[in-house]
């Protein structure tokens, strides 16, 4: 995991406009401003502000990017992206939170495992499996 205090901190690991780590990434200060894109694989934050998002989980209180993509975003009060956000699942930790998009939209991708009692499968698989038994049963009716 890479953890970052300050704002110079997330500066010097900017690259052509991009702060890439092939880890975890934690922002433990207020207000975090970055004037570049993040990929990581999960990003912990109070609040973001980036161009560009793209992590597998992202959790935090406020979120503001211009294209936002992740398997799973959670948030307290507010997301919202300029352009699009696309991900597994969003929620808002608040009753009355709210997640948008000004310019564009938010696509939640179609999961591709399910996990049933504790083991996961493939979701085609299963949905197959669930056809075949329904025709099945189906045919003894």
């Amino acid at each position: 995991m890479k953890t970052y205090t300050n704002i110079k901190e997330v500066n010097k690991d900017i690259v052509n406009g991009v702060l890439r780590v092939e880890d975890d990434i934690h922002i433990t200060f207020n207000e975090c401003k970055i004037e570049a894109d993040i990929v990581c694989r999960n990003l912990t934050a109070y609040d973001i502000t980036a161009h560009n998002i793209n992590a597998n989980n992202i959790n935090a209180i406020d979120i503001n990017a211009i294209d936002l993509t992740a398997r799973n975003i959670d948030y307290f009060a507010v997301c919202f992206a300029y352009e699009n956000i696309i991900c597994d699942s969003i929620e808002g930790g608040r009753e009355n939170s709210k997640h948008f998009c000004l310019d564009g939209e938010i696509t939640i991708r179609e999961p591709k495992t399910i996990e049933v009692l504790g083991k996961t499968y493939n979701k085609k698989d299963v949905e197959e499996r669930l056809r075949e038994l329904q025709e099945t049963a189906n045919k003894q009716l």
